[in-house]
């Protein structure tokens, strides 16, 4: 009815933030395990995921980590580049590719090169504001940057028409007082007395049980702050059992070609 869809899958939310999605529903906990493919979202949920500050865990610095990018050494699928690159092949199947990710981060330079090419457009905001100073609604003028290759390019400088006014989202920003919050803009204030955490306890985020001390002595307990940042590096296990098996791929290699040049040598003094 009225062009909506309907799907035979649930839709669920995954995020790495806490988000209140109304009626008494949060959305679920976004893990280490389901962005390293280690545990992939269900099949009967169609998954809309939020990756906030992306750059966090997955920055340029971590680029050479076998858990951020595809080694092809040992065919290794389960890394971020598989999860951002395949996402609408491995969830989209059956549902009309109505799965969705998106990511945040204040400085797109900072995440990794080889994932954020993979989302193509990154929309930049600034100028934040309640529109007209006090109404319950928000405009934020946006900035459309495409992501090419080693190029990053402002869509609004290639427009034909220069006087075509700035882009902007518009959207219903109501007061704490009108409605409970979503989710809380400051959700890490908290980081500076407690440092991050790579895991929490729950898969929901109704049952976050955050809590910190500030240094006035103030207990604050709240369902939308928390401390999570997912560690995707590699364990010391992890990559030892890497290095081992890289190692191994790499002595295979070596005895091919000394094979193939031993055979090569025997052939000229046959």
């Amino acid at each position: 009815m009225f062009g909506m869809k309907k799907y035979d899958k649930s839709v669920e939310v995954y995020s790495n933030i806490p988000l209140y999605l109304g009626k008494g529903k949060y959305s679920n906990v976004l893990t280490r395990e389901h962005i390293l493919l280690l545990k992939p979202f269900p099949s009967d949920e169609i998954p809309l995921v939020l990756w906030d500050e992306i750059g966090m865990s997955a920055n340029q610095y971590s680029y050479g980590d076998p858990n951020i990018m595809s080694d092809n050494i040992n065919d290794r699928y389960q890394c971020v580049e598989t999860f951002i690159r395949l996402f609408r092949q491995f969830y989209g199947e059956g549902n009309g590719d109505a799965c969705r990710i998106y990511a945040t981060d204040q400085a797109t330079g900072d995440v990794c090169i080889n994932l954020r090419r993979r989302f193509g457009f990154v929309d930049n905001l600034s100028n934040f504001r309640r529109w007209l100073g006090i109404t319950p609604f928000y405009k934020v003028d946006v900035s459309t940057l495409m992501m090419q290759e080693e190029t990053i390019t402002n869509v609004n400088n290639t427009k034909k028409d220069k006087d075509e006014k700035q882009e902007y989202y518009f959207g219903w920003l109501p007061y704490r007082w009108m409605k409970k919050p979503n989710y809380d803009s400051h959700c890490f204030s908290g980081v500076k007395y407690t440092g991050f955490s790579s895991t929490v306890n729950f898969t929901n985020w109704k049952y976050n049980d955050y809590q910190y001390t500030d240094d006035l002595g103030v207990v604050h307990k709240d369902v939308l702050k928390t401390n999570y940042c997912p560690d995707l590096r590699m364990s010391v296990v992890e990559l030892a059992e890497y290095k081992s098996r890289v190692a191994l791929a790499q002595k295979l290699v070596k005895d091919r070609v000394f094979e193939t040049e031993k055979t090569t040598i025997f052939d000229k003094f046959k």
